[in-house]
């Protein structure tokens, strides 16, 4: 494909048992005002339910305007992404799961003029609005940037640049000049948006606009996401991300990542394996602290954050009680 001939932007949509929301997703692309070419790739992984019906209805209605893949096995999250990704072959990359939609029709305009004009941010993201099942908001804020400029400090405070389908990056599986484009494939795990994110801000600059110019809609009981699949306490996932981290730790330092993003996930890594610690009400259960500590980097760094925030943790506690005996009065 000439330059001439290859779209501005490549939006990608996976999607599986989406029926009750794909139609607001799909109808949110098509409100888009752009000056510029795209494709629409959508990957229908097998819904069983009625979700493969109504791309078909769309695809009839609206010819040539989506590719649609419709799998013949299910290929899961990351398989099916994986394969968007790699089909796509505009200059930049929108991603869309399909229970999310966006609510301002010149979302994607302000994306690509943003990273049109900034040539060394290379990923941008923006706010959301919180929704439930019925795509009303539900009162919940989720954590994203409170910066413009998302840095590996807000990372570690595990608030996110933004939620998955506000993304839009340089096509870095065409370009090939990005040091992150293997990081998601290597590395298969779940949540999958930690360790994107992470790929981006290890090495990259990565962009907020503080506006919400999309809905992502949380729920627990559909789907295909985190936090519609996952059910832990605190002592489970507190292990769970323990190890989460430790992988993606061992992987940044065979990978050779700058030194200040290995810095941050043994950080990460050394917090949660100090909650699970903590909250393990056996000794068997309890891993194996101080052989953690032997095995770090920047054991100075992890040890020191831990220890600011395991002091905080009262402080806080009294400031809230403190905070909301004012407020009843």
């Amino acid at each position: 494909m000439t330059q001439n001939n290859r779209p501005m932007l490549s939006v990608i949509c996976p999607t599986y048992n989406h029926e009750h929301y794909i139609r607001q997703a799909l109808d949110g692309i098509l409100m888009q005002k752009v000056n510029f070419s795209m494709e629409i790739i959508v990957g229908e992984d097998c819904s069983k339910d009625g979700t493969r019906q109504i791309l078909r209805e769309y695809e009839e209605k609206y010819p040539g305007v989506f590719t649609m893949l419709y799998r013949e096995k299910n290929m899961g999250m990351n398989g099916n992404c994986t394969d968007l990704y790699e089909r796509s072959t505009g200059k930049y990359i929108a991603y869309l799961e399909c229970d999310d939609f966006w609510i301002d029709p010149n979302k994607l305009q302000k994306q690509v003029d943003y990273l049109e004009a900034h040539p060394d941010v290379v990923v941008c993201y923006h706010n959301v609005v919180v929704v439930g099942h019925d795509g009303k908001p539900n009162g919940e804020v989720y954590p994203e940037s409170p910066t413009e400029d998302y840095t590996l400090r807000q990372y570690r405070s595990e608030c996110m640049p933004g939620q998955t389908s506000t993304l839009m990056m340089r096509n870095c599986y065409v370009d090939k000049q990005y040091k992150f484009t293997n990081i998601c494939k290597d590395l298969a795990l779940t949540p999958g948006d930690r360790v994107q994110v992470f790929s981006f801000v290890a090495y990259a600059k990565v962009h907020c606009i503080k506006e919400p110019l999309g809905a992502y809609r949380h729920v627990i009981s559909q789907g295909s996401s985190y936090s519609a699949t996952v059910r832990r306490n605190f002592y489970q996932e507190s292990v769970f991300m323990a190890d989460f981290y430790r992988k993606m730790m061992e992987y940044a330092r065979k990978d050779n990542a700058p030194a200040p993003a290995r810095k941050t996930l043994e950080q990460m890594y050394l917090w949660r394996l100090t909650a699970a610690v903590v909250r393990g009400r056996k000794e068997a259960d309890r891993p194996s602290w101080t052989k953690a500590v032997k095995n770090l980097e920047f054991k100075t760094a992890a040890v020191g954050y831990c220890a600011g925030r395991l002091i905080c943790l009262p402080l806080k506690k009294i400031y809230h009680k403190i905070a909301g005996k004012s407020l009843e009065r």
